[in-house]
């Protein structure tokens, strides 16, 4: 669905705009300072506030994104696709690319939901979001900050693997990434009950 802050004929999101409504709905809910938890574009969302808005955070856990993610021209090229198929085809193809294949095989009805509400979703959203993530680059904005910073990711993650956690933990001067094993682009929805405790561990 548009966000109202996205007019149709807007051709840009930056990780600053989507900073800025993440702040915005922490100071509706009369947050000044807040943990942040975000997942791949979410972990980039997180990276802008550790970047620029270190001040309003307690801590940030990101999880299964990267400083860097993927090539602009992949990101600009499923932009494409998405413009052209719709998300409700595309869908299909990429659904499944999050999910390791332990949840494929165990959790089938689980994938599939994921894979319809992703259909139900709006391209043009969509696709300016994927033309954010071809344009993302944090390497050299993260060195300096105060912000308790956590790190996870799943060992079979194809869109975010190991690799580009710990490129970003050398970035950040965060620890080395938690990598969850039999696990793909999200703990959160493939073993809840171990990324909770992470989540515990962290947060106290």
């Amino acid at each position: 669905m548009r966000h109202a802050a996205w007019p149709e004929d807007s051709d840009r999101i930056t990780p600053e705009d989507l900073a800025r409504e993440a702040l915005a709905l922490a100071a509706a809910a009369g947050a000044e300072r807040f943990h942040f938890v975000g997942t791949s574009i979410g972990g980039v969302i997180g990276q802008q506030l550790v970047s620029q808005h270190a001040d309003s955070l307690l801590s940030a856990t990101l999880t299964n994104t990267g400083a860097v993610i993927g090539t602009a021209d992949a990101w600009n090229t499923r932009s494409a696709n998405v413009l052209e198929l719709g998300l409700s085809v595309m869908a299909v193809d990429i659904v499944p690319r999050w999910f390791g294949p332990a949840a494929c095989e165990q959790q089938p009805a689980l994938v599939e939901g994921w894979r319809v509400i992703m259909g139900r979703g709006d391209d043009r959203s969509y696709a300016l979001l994927c033309e954010l993530l071809g344009r993302v680059d944090f390497r050299e904005k993260l060195g300096e900050h105060r912000v308790p910073l956590q790190l996870v990711g799943g060992s079979d993650d194809v869109a975010t693997p190991p690799e580009t956690l710990k490129a970003l933990a050398q970035c950040s001067s965060a620890s080395d990434p938690v990598i969850l094993e039999h696990v793909g682009h999200v703990p959160s929805v493939e073993c809840p009950d171990r990324f909770s405790q992470i989540l515990l561990d962290t947060l106290t």
